[in-house]
């Protein structure tokens, strides 16, 4: 039996067409008995898993389930996402609060604690005693002395060299004695950590020697001629002598640092000058005092003194002076 490939319906060998759609026999194909064969029906095992396409219904169903559960944690996970940009904004902003309370402390004025005079004055004396030494050893722990040389009633101006003694850069020192003599009964601040024992004894006798220094012209110039000044020359000189003999034993200008022996002379040497100190200062205040006397003397004795005598004129009176100089 042949059927339209179109239509299905029934042909009969002697049909060229078929007389439901009008195909073409020719394009029908008659189906043998073989071909015709129904594919076997497939028992089904009672225990297998029903399937979709050979998937198994159970698998389809598990991933139905992991879909809904990835989106679940897609859900959760943009949520947690969500969460920590908004905690992440909020200490932003705290921090930005925090830090603008901060710097309107920081901005607040600081109170000011008030320093020690003494202590910032004698930490500048202690830089002044540094320097005071350095330049004191590269002089030779010796003032500079020029004697004088001519005289001004018998040489001209040029020719005459005044007496002098000068001890060049020594600003500090003077100062230094007392502090160390002192400094025993001085809570704070104290010069005993400054400098070694030799430093010690050196910074004293330049201080002996910068208070000795200007009386040498009053009492080798200009009052020598009158003698005024001359009892206080011998005085004068065993003074320098004793001070510019123990600086120039513990001078080390050549070397880094004193010698041992250096060091036990300025046990000995720093004990004799600071009992010393306080007598050879009135001794120098005196001799400045009797300076002044002589000075003011000396400007009386040269000042004219005039006296006016009326006349019967009395367009001129007679003025007569005395102590000319």
């Amino acid at each position: 039996m042949n059927f339209c490939t179109k239509c299905g319906g029934e042909l009969k060998k002697s049909w060229k067409h078929c007389p439901s759609c009008g195909e073409g026999a020719a394009k029908t194909a008659p189906i043998s008995p073989k071909n015709s064969k129904l594919p076997k029906e497939t028992k089904i095992n009672e225990d297998a898993s029903p399937a979709i396409n050979g998937v198994p219904l159970a698998s389809l169903k598990n991933t139905s389930v992991d879909n809904a559960n990835s989106d679940n944690s897609n859900k959760k996970l943009l949520g947690i996402v969500a969460s920590i940009a908004v905690l992440g904004i909020l200490v932003m902003a705290l921090a930005s609060n925090g830090s603008s309370d901060y710097s309107e402390v920081q901005m607040a004025p600081a109170e000011e604690v008030s320093a020690d005079p003494e202590a910032e004055k004698l930490e500048s004396e202690r830089k002044g005693f540094s320097t005071d030494l350095a330049t004191f050893l590269s002089i030779g722990c010796k003032p500079e002395i020029t004697k004088k040389k001519g005289n001004i009633l018998y040489n001209d101006f040029e020719d005459i060299v005044f007496a002098d003694m000068r001890l060049y850069g020594i600003d500090y020192a003077y100062t230094f004695p007392a502090r160390y003599i002192n400094q025993v009964g001085l809570s704070a601040p104290k010069v005993d950590d400054w400098g070694n024992q030799v430093d010690k004894t050196l910074i004293i006798a330049a201080a002996y020697e910068k208070r000795l220094a200007p009386l040498y012209y009053e009492i080798y110039d200009m009052w020598n001629e009158w003698s005024e000044l001359g009892k206080y020359k011998s005085q004068f000189d065993a003074y320098f002598k004793k001070v510019n003999g123990i600086a120039t034993s513990l001078c080390y200008n050549s070397d880094p640092l004193p010698t041992d022996n250096q060091f036990k002379l300025a046990d000995k040497y720093i004990k004799e000058l600071s009992e010393d100190w306080l007598e050879f200062n009135d001794w120098v205040d005196k001799v400045w005092a009797r300076e002044a006397e002589l000075s003011d003397d000396l400007d009386y004795e040269t000042t004219p003194r005039c006296t006016e005598t009326k006349t019967n004129n009395p367009n001129y009176n007679i003025v007569t002076c005395t102590n000319l100089p």
